[in-house]
């Protein structure tokens, strides 16, 4: 099966289906999550619901972000804990896919 995906979205294959993941360049836009067989054929599609409320362009939503977090009594997600977290999935996913094998997260 052929997945087909645009310029703009990020497909993150694995062993069990495809996350495709919006243009990192905006604010909103849809997540699919395409669950495969053992087959390799679609077995299910779905749009995931992020949650978040910025979904227009939102340039400098950091301290807007920040205050709503401080507000709510919650960890903020522009903590650096999150880019940390970030960069850590993509380092993984560049070592599996350099060595073709599965890999865990370090965090």
């Amino acid at each position: 099966m052929i997945l087909r995906a645009s310029s703009q979205t990020l497909p993150v294959f694995s062993t069990e289906g495809v996350l495709t993941l919006c243009d990192a360049n905006g604010f909103g836009g849809t997540v699919r999550l395409t669950a495969m067989g053992p087959d390799y054929r679609k077995v299910q599609e779905e749009d995931l619901d992020l949650g978040l409320p910025y979904a227009d362009n939102a340039r400098g939503i950091g301290p807007s972000e920040e205050a709503a977090a401080i507000l709510a009594g919650r960890k903020s997600r522009t903590d650096c804990s999150m880019a940390i977290h970030v960069l850590d999935v993509l380092k993984t996913m560049e070592r599996s896919s350099r060595s073709r094998t599965k890999r865990q997260s370090q965090l």
